[in-house]
């Protein structure tokens, strides 16, 4: 079973360094608004798990405005000026387009 953990490893790191080189990766910071622009916008759902919660911070990071849309808007414990939470269910229509 050691065996094959550390030929995963090395395969993961081998597979994320021809990635990189292939130019599959994007860089740190790859937009930002014009300069006294408006910022692009995002609406992300499923923000309070762990992926999106990532895809959160990191386009804040990356100057967009963010809107979440969040069944328990409490889970999300970030605060930012450019980052908007409502209330709401993916599958309703209704809190998807006003989210919008």
């Amino acid at each position: 079973m050691t065996v094959a953990l550390v030929l995963f490893l090395a395969y993961a790191v081998a597979l994320s360094v021809a990635l990189a080189r292939a130019g599959y990766r994007a860089s740190p910071v790859t937009s930002r608004p014009a300069a006294g622009g408006p910022a692009a916008r995002v609406l992300i759902v499923g923000a309070t798990g762990g992926t999106g919660r990532q895809l959160v911070r990191q386009a804040l990071e990356r100057g967009l405005a963010v809107t979440v849309l969040a069944r328990d808007p409490s889970k999300l414990a970030l605060d930012h000026p450019q980052l908007t939470v409502m209330r709401g269910d993916v599958l309703d229509e209704t809190a998807v387009a006003q989210a919008d």
